[in-house]
């Protein structure tokens, strides 16, 4: 049994309107181009020779210019028809299909392709979205009176369930030969070709996603990415030597003295930088660039031999033929940016500090955490014990109570807390709505009839939130940070979910010390004191919460938000609180005084993260 790979070739839209003639597979990618990342994903999988299917009339030139892109890749030939190659398969073997115009930047899922020699029968498709950014759409439901009866947020790869790509097909050849199928437009035709003529096949849809690189966007942001780890292992592949500072130099090369060059950035070989020209990364340069005198290129992918004229400046584009004339002017963020590096450049220290420091905090208060939890957790053992007996006799129901978290970058888990409610809580949670006391996607009552008594007095002393030090041994939460939310509160507000979702919840944090409105509803506040907190991430700020969270016995009453941050880069004042009329839910907004976030200077839905 051999499994062939076949590279499907294609062309993106803004490659013709550069002029340029490339393809997909052969655009520089990394330390060497699209098509030996490919065949380097699915090397350790595929045994038999690669081959290239072009989805599009080949030109002339093509088979010699594929031939340079394809330089180290051994028994590579290029296909017109699927049975080209079909007529060398034996019925035992597989075709492995790769689609160029969807990628990943890490190894393809090895296992999964594995699983689909086990029947020859059965076609699979390997699915995903498109990760290149995350997206967020509202959709606003009018009543008949055209009133507006709810406002929902949905976030793609979450709640936004739209179509997925198909990445990569495994195709038996009994199967292909069997469906008769020559021709071959995308992987996606092929799969609804295959489903019409009834070929049993199912879809795996893998997490992380793939790259739509038939956007400009989508190949810039996966460029980046392998830059940033090339630059980062100072990789030494085909010829590259890695520099200190993140400049990774190809074979014969010229850089000219007074050329500036800021990391990370791939020069492939042959690349020539002239007097004074700078060169900001991440970037790409391919084989035989050229940056010509006083020129500009920044968070940009010079295609194989293109040149920027003398005084151009191109900024985050993909360029694929030589520019025509300079602009008049520069971008201001590329001279914001080039001020920035101008000072990173005079004081080595302080930048080097400021950006190792990220991640030494979080390092550091990881193992302080760690210790501190499990210190807290043999100590109260005794009282754990005695609530757990309480709980169990009082009322029917677990001990303790989790609930589905979001938390660092989005991960799902388990938040751990005493159960202080009756069994069927959650279920009974919707009927209460109306008579919600804030606003915004909280949720909370007067006298809540679900709390049990031992429940009412575990929540007055904070005892129900101490089974998440759990959480904090297993490296899901933190002391101190935002509270962990589901994902139907985080929802609300963009800027703010990104904000937060950053850095891991923790059981204690910013807003739960300084909240002072509660009676009015302080959603607005949440917003605010969470995304404070991210921007003022120290072990200072850390300390003090921890302190403010003793003082006031778990937030019982506020602390003034100067006492922990003096200067704070957004001030409390800049934002009001402003009565809405808008219908919510089919319900008067002002029988329950929600409020909409108002800036005094510009109105906007949330502060900005």
């Amino acid at each position: 049994m051999t499994i062939y790979p076949i590279f499907l070739d294609g062309k993106a839209e803004y490659l013709r309107d550069a002029g340029g003639d490339l393809s997909l597979l052969r655009i520089p990618l990394g330390t060497g181009n699209v098509l030996r990342h490919l065949h380097a994903m699915v090397s350790k999988t595929a045994t038999g020779d690669p081959a290239v299917l072009p989805t599009f009339e080949v030109a002339t030139g093509y088979a010699e210019s594929l031939s340079e892109a394809a330089s180290g890749i051994e028994g590579l030939s290029i296909i017109t028809r699927l049975d080209e190659l079909l007529d060398r398969c034996e019925p035992s073997d597989w075709l492995l299909l790769i689609d160029a115009a969807h990628l990943r930047p890490r190894e393809y899922p090895t296992d999964v392709l594995k699983d689909a020699l086990r029947d020859p029968r059965c076609v699979t498709h390997l699915l995903a979205t498109d990760q290149g950014s995350e997206r967020a759409e509202e959709r606003v439901t009018l009543d008949s009176q055209g009133h507006v009866r709810r406002i929902q947020r949905y976030y793609a790869g979450v709640t936004s369930v739209g179509p997925h790509a198909v990445f990569c097909s495994m195709v038996s050849g009994a199967a292909a030969r069997g469906a008769e199928i020559t021709h071959i437009e995308s992987l996606g035709a092929l799969r609804k070709a295959l489903a019409a003529q009834q070929i049993p096949s199912r879809d795996v849809v893998l997490e992380g996603g793939t790259i739509d690189v038939t956007h400009e966007h989508g190949l810039l942001s996966l460029s980046e990415e392998l830059i940033r780890e090339s630059a980062s292992h100072n990789e030494k592949q085909s010829g590259l030597n890695g520099a200190d500072n993140g400049v990774i130099v190809g074979s014969d090369c010229r850089i000219h003295p007074t050329a500036r060059l800021f990391g990370p950035l791939i020069l492939q070989d042959n690349v020539r930088v002239e007097a004074r020209a700078t060169v900001i990364g991440p970037a790409l340069l391919g084989f035989g660039a050229r940056v010509q005198q006083n020129a500009t290129v920044a968070h940009s992918l010079l295609a194989a031999r293109v040149t920027v004229p003398a005084g151009a400046t191109v900024y985050r584009r993909v360029l694929s033929n030589s520019c025509t004339k300079p602009p008049r002017r520069k971008p201001s963020e590329i001279r914001r940016r080039m001020n920035l590096l101008r000072f990173a450049e005079n004081a080595p220290g302080t930048a080097s500090a400021t950006r190792g420091f990220p991640a030494l905090h979080a390092l550091f208060k990881r193992v302080a955490e760690t210790l501190v939890a499990l210190v807290v957790l043999i100590t109260l053992l005794p009282l754990f014990a005695l609530a757990a007996i309480i709980i169990k006799l009082e009322s029917r129901g677990p001990v303790f109570f989790s609930d589905p978290r979001e938390g660092k970058d989005g991960r799902i888990f388990r938040c751990w807390k005493f159960r202080t409610m009756s069994a069927d809580a959650q279920n009974r949670q919707r009927a209460l709505y109306k008579d919600s006391l804030v606003d915004g996607p909280q949720f909370k009552l007067k006298q809540d009839p679900r709390i049990t008594r031992f429940g009412h007095w575990l929540r007055i002393t904070n005892i129900d939130e101490l089974p998440q030090l759990i959480n904090i041994l297993l490296g899901e939460m933190s002391l101190i940070g935002p509270r962990p939310s589901p994902f139907r509160e985080n929802q609300i507000c963009v800027a703010w979910r990104q904000a937060r979702l950053s850095v891991r919840p923790g059981i204690t944090g910013l807003w739960q010390v300084c909240r002072h409105e509660r009676s009015a509803g302080d959603f607005h506040q949440w917003i605010y004191y969470d995304t404070l907190y991210v921007r003022h991430l120290s072990y200072w700020l850390d300390l003090k919460i921890l302190l403010a969270t003793v003082l006031t016995c778990g937030g019982r009453w506020n602390v003034p938000i100067s006492w922990i941050l003096p200067n704070p880069r957004i001030r409390a004042d800049q934002f009001t609180l402003v009565p809405t009329r808008m219908p919510i839910l089919g319900k008067d907004a002002s029988s329950r005084s929600p409020f909409n976030l108002t800036s005094k200077t510009s109105e906007t839905a949330c502060p900005s993260a």
